[in-house]
């Protein structure tokens, strides 16, 4: 069985970030997979190594990821330094939350998704075009209750965000068991005359 470790970076494990992965957390079980919910500054080494797949959340934190997420990236991860860890028959997808998409929400998503890729991890964007990037879901807070926050426009805008959490969920287990599933094999170099030096 496929096993998704679902890494998320926010203020509060009950705040809108947290609530998004356990909304993808429930596409994954739904395609008989495990899924695993850890926060950022939770996740170990051993624990990315012996996953099969990963999705990775963080809030919007002025167009970055917060800062736990940036600290697993360089910590767990090694910022490159790390030669035992290879991504290379993983697939990840990302998810954001934000008070507005145009204050950084993409931004999140690209950084994420683009410190996976340097690792060699494979990118699988969500169910629709969407969600092909990523997943972002809008928070709004709540008048007269300082701390608190609710989806923005639930029944509008953001009607399918438990929907597309789930699927993005499948689509990155399905993927992990795919490439579980396939026997990888080394690409064979054929020679021939050309060569930078001849000018080929």
């Amino acid at each position: 069985m496929a096993k998704i470790l679902i890494i998320y970076s926010g203020h509060d494990i009950n705040g809108s970030t947290a609530n998004l992965a356990g909304m993808i957390a429930h596409g994954v079980e739904n395609n008989c997979c495990t899924a695993i919910v850890k926060r950022a500054q939770e996740v170990t080494a051993q624990d990315f190594i012996g996953a099969d797949g990963y999705i990775l959340g963080s809030g919007d934190y002025n167009g970055n990821p917060e800062p736990e997420m940036i600290a697993f990236f360089d910590q767990v991860l090694g910022a490159g330094k790390v030669g035992k860890i290879d991504l290379s028959r993983k697939p990840f997808s990302v998810f954001s939350t934000s008070a507005g998409y145009s204050t950084g929400s993409q931004y999140v998503l690209n950084a994420m998704a683009r410190s996976m890729m340097t690792f060699g991890a494979i990118f699988v964007g969500g169910g629709n075009w969407h969600t092909s990037q990523g997943l972002s879901g809008m928070v709004a807070t709540i008048p007269n209750k300082p701390g608190s926050w609710c989806w923005y426009d639930p029944t509008g805008m953001q009607k399918h965000l438990y929907e597309d959490a789930c699927a993005l969920g499948g689509r990155v287990s399905e993927m992990a068991k795919t490439l579980l599933s396939a026997k990888p094999t080394s690409p064979q170099c054929v020679k021939n005359s050309c060569s930078m030096a001849n000018g080929c």
